[in-house]
């Protein structure tokens, strides 16, 4: 960061950022910042420079700096406008105010325009020999090619990322894993948080280790893969392919984001709000069958729902990545209807049966959601229960979560026809104690006639039969209960 400014004594230092030097009695800024959590020397950079470095920062320090200086009054415009646009950056996308973004684009001293590419992977989390190079090999992870000055936004996880600044816009991604290595979690969340941005489809960086001179054409595929896995389209991807961070490997990189970055556009944002945005990507990775990103998906949503205070608020460490910060009405049951629509995956059903019934739950009109939910619910039990009932009979679950979670929602809005995939189950099933979690589930219903019926098919077993004694104590809760209807006909 920048932490005074002041004139420089000598003009022996160099500039920081364009490597010029400083001349005697220049104003020049003072820059103190960390490599790798490591604090670095003290360095220096023109007034100008540093404004592109850090401009909230560098304002922060002008203040305290009253001498004159040419250009200070068109400067002191120039920096109050980038601090102002990365003021609104930091609110809500449906918050922001256009015009207070609005801000003339960075460039460096030879005119080229500066812009930001965003980079994670493996190969640069937290202390890999990589990160370590990268800062080794550039100032403030900034390299350039003929055409732009690009800069590194390495996104480590659990570290804030950098401002906002549209005077510097996000143009490209790098995705950079080390060959062969799994892809864990959150970095397939930032390739998602990426697709999210309109970001294109990511370089891939692919870096070796040990012997290895070059990556399979297997793990090159997986990586393809991957990229089809959240939305983009993997056979896009330029591979650039390194050992390590240096001069040559960088300006191979920066020759590949120049060809693949037709235009500097900022990306698309859409403006609607962030919950009705999340509802939309539930719905759009359901219809796309992305089972595992539909998955995520839903979880952020759940999150979203339970943890929103009564006015919508929600905590900003809850789903940073998000920018998820207030839950209306709408949002919510948009949220519930995606939940919908996921109940079609089976993989998804966990999540999307919490998901509907929490929404459910705190719905001021839940009886639109319940209608449109009603055949859903009907189809994902009936194919639950046609599956081969190896969850059910399982004797190390005394009430399978996922049929036990479906019945209740089905009961507990009263929908209709939820006890019949119950009866046919029971009529086919076997004589093991699945039968039992099946009758159990049907007694949750508190359905008067598939009660009947079901005391009527009990009744009508053959003498002998394994499921009578089963179902003995179905029976005898069936009968306690036909006997209570009957009095209180009486």
């Amino acid at each position: 960061m920048i932490t005074q400014i002041e004139r420089s004594p000598s003009g022996r230092a160099r500039c920081r950022r364009c490597n010029e030097p400083i001349a005697k009695g220049a104003v020049r800024a003072v820059f103190n910042g960390t490599v790798m959590g490591v604090e670095a020397s003290e360095s220096f950079l023109h007034f100008r420079c540093a404004i592109d470095v850090d401009a909230v920062s560098t304002e922060a320090a002008l203040a305290l700096f009253d001498e004159p200086f040419d250009e200070r009054a068109e400067l002191t415009d120039v920096l109050r406008q980038r601090t102002r646009a990365i003021a609104e950056c930091k609110k809500p996308v449906a918050e922001r105010d256009p015009e207070r973004m609005r801000v003339e684009g960075a460039r460096d001293p030879s005119g080229r325009p500066r812009v930001r590419v965003l980079l994670a992977g493996s190969a640069f989390s937290w202390g890999t020999l990589p990160s370590f190079e990268l800062d080794r090999v550039t100032k403030d992870r900034t390299f350039r090619s003929s055409k732009r000055e690009y800069q590194f936004v390495v996104q480590y996880t659990g570290i804030a990322d950098a401002d906002e600044d549209p005077s510097q816009p996000v143009i490209a991604a790098v995705f950079a894993p080390f060959a062969g290595a799994k892809v864990m979690n959150n970095q397939r969340l930032k390739l998602t948080s990426w697709r999210d941005r309109a970001l294109p489809t990511p370089l891939l960086w692919v870096f070796t280790r040990a012997a290895q001179t070059a990556p399979k054409d297997e793990q090159i595929q997986g990586l393809r893969a991957l990229l089809d896995d959240v939305g983009y389209v993997g056979d896009e991807a330029t591979v650039c392919v390194a050992r390590g961070v240096n001069g040559s490997t960088l300006a191979a990189l920066a020759a590949a984001l120049d060809e693949s970055v037709e235009t500097i556009t900022p990306p698309k944002v859409d403006a609607r709000p962030s919950d009705l945005k999340l509802a939309a990507k539930i719905e759009a990775l359901v219809a796309d069958r992305a089972e595992s990103n539909a998955r995520q998906a839903l979880t952020h949503g759940l999150l979203a729902v339970r943890l929103a205070k009564k006015n919508g608020a929600i905590a900003a460490s809850v789903l940073p990545h998000l920018d998820l910060r207030k839950l209306s009405p709408a949002g919510r049951d948009a949220l519930g209807r995606a939940a919908v629509s996921a109940l079609a995956m089976d993989n998804c059903l966990d999540e999307a049966i919490a998901l509907l019934t929490l929404t459910l739950a705190k719905s001021e009109d839940p009886e639109p959601l319940v209608a449109s939910a009603t055949a859903p619910i009907l189809a994902a039990l009936t194919r639950l229960l046609a599956k081969p009932s190896k969850t059910l009979s399982d004797h190390r679950l005394k009430d399978p979560k996922r049929l036990k979670a479906l019945t209740s929602l089905a009961c507990a809005h009263q929908i209709k026809g939820r006890t019949a995939p119950l009866l046919v189950a029971i009529a086919d099933g076997r004589a093991d104690r699945s039968l039992t979690t099946l009758a159990t589930a049907l007694l949750a219903a508190k359905a008067p006639r598939a009660e009947e019926r079901l005391l009527r098919w009990i009744d009508g077993l053959a003498e002998g039969d394994p499921r009578v004694t089963l179902l003995a104590a179905t029976r005898r809760t069936l009968m306690t209960r036909a006997k209570r209807r009957a009095a209180k006909r009486a």
